[in-house]
């Protein structure tokens, strides 16, 4: 504008240079927070906590190695995967030949992700009983012979009496499948639903059904779970096992649990993440909702901390135990424990005893090289 002469300046610079311009100077101050410069000590162990005491350890040496079986398991698993690899001979030479045809892309079919995921159908199966003591008695005396029938109206008492309770007993006594049948019974649920979680989904699934053999009625009718994509509940559900990620998920739309009128928090021992949110969530509703009970079970006696945690709330001990529990170890130390299980389960299964056994494994790969074995 100033060379066609539009505008008039008196001074100005023809060159248009960049002498002009004014230079920023940028100090860069590296600031470290106290807790990081190492001026102060916030801890009484500075040094880093190992968890292997001792490296030379027989433990810590299989550890290191892994497991032999799991790892040609896999090489096969890899080495078949590649062999039967599908190449995609649609469009070319050697697929016209072949009369492969391309499939249209704008075909969509619809595809039930959620069906890998749902059990409803395989759960209507009855399951038959596998034990003398499961064949020769009903389910109502397997009921009475548990444990937690002596003690049923004193804990009933002390469920009354109180909004959370803490449970203790051991691994059989009953807990889980009598606790919420005790709870209907007594009237809890003419006002709402008895809730008890379940730490896995299979847990979720089975102690539901087994209930609901007990109590003579349909799956999903009065008794029901819900797991992730499957909730099989419906408006005459009374008692509802679900996994404690789905009653985490049902307090975010519901912050007081209106539709509850008892809790249980079964397995509270194993101490999982979603466990440890629902204990603030719920000590929080018990504070707003006086007619709402909670009931946390532990199978081990470390209670007190969740006793101190709601309140000094009272603890309550089931006695006894159904079956006489025998505990044997390994007289050598395994090399492979993946197969020193698998040998052993082959070793059981052999001897033709009657019942079941059960076989725990760490991890999914660990189990599918176990079963394929």
């Amino acid at each position: 504008m100033l060379t066609s002469g539009v505008v008039q300046k008196v001074d100005y610079d023809e060159d248009f240079g960049d002498e002009t311009v004014r230079k920023v100077h940028l100090l860069v101050h590296n600031i470290v927070p106290p807790f990081l410069d190492g001026r102060i000590v916030f801890t009484k162990q500075p040094e880093p906590v190992i968890p292997v005491k001792d490296s030379t350890s027989d433990m810590a040496q299989v550890s290191r190695k892994g497991c032999a079986v799991v790892r040609k398991h896999r090489e096969q698993r890899e080495r078949k995967k590649a062999q039967h690899k599908d190449w995609e001979l649609a469009g070319t030479k050697l697929g016209n030949l072949m009369g492969i045809k391309k499939e249209d892309a704008t075909e969509k079919e619809e595809v039930n992700y959620k069906s890998q995921q749902q059990f409803a159908d395989h759960m209507k199966e009855k399951n038959e009983a596998s034990s003398e003591f499961a064949k020769k008695k009903s389910l109502r005396e397997q009921r009475e012979y548990l444990p937690v029938f002596a003690v049923r109206q004193e804990l009933l008492n002390i469920i009354r009496d109180n909004s959370v309770v803490i449970i203790v007993g051991e691994t059989g006594s009953g807990k889980t499948t009598q606790l919420t049948q005790y709870l209907h019974e007594d009237g809890y649920t003419k006002y709402g639903l008895v809730g008890c979680t379940q730490p896995r989904r299979v847990a979720a699934m089975s102690v539901a059904k087994r209930v609901s053999e007990e109590m003579n009625v349909t799956l999903g009718e009065e008794v029901g779970y819900a797991i992730r994509f499957e909730d099989v509940t419906c408006e005459k559900t009374v008692v509802k096992y679900m996994t404690d990620g789905i009653l985490l998920r049902e307090s975010l739309r519901e912050p007081d649990l209106d539709n509850y009128s008892a809790v249980i928090m079964d397995e509270a021992h194993e101490r999982s993440l979603n466990t440890d949110v629902l204990f603030g969530l719920l000590r929080d509703v018990i504070s707003r909702r006086q007619d709402l009970k909670l009931i946390v079970t532990s199978a081990t006696m470390d209670s007190d901390k969740f006793a101190k945690f709601f309140g000094n709330v009272p603890v309550f001990n089931i006695p006894g135990r159904t079956f006489p529990v025998d505990v044997m170890y390994s007289k050598n130390v395994c090399e492979d424990y993946v197969d020193a299980a698998i040998k052993q389960s082959v070793q059981i299964h052999l001897q033709g005893a009657p019942g079941v056994f059960w076989c725990s494994c760490l991890v999914k790969r660990t189990l599918r090289s176990h079963v394929t074995s």
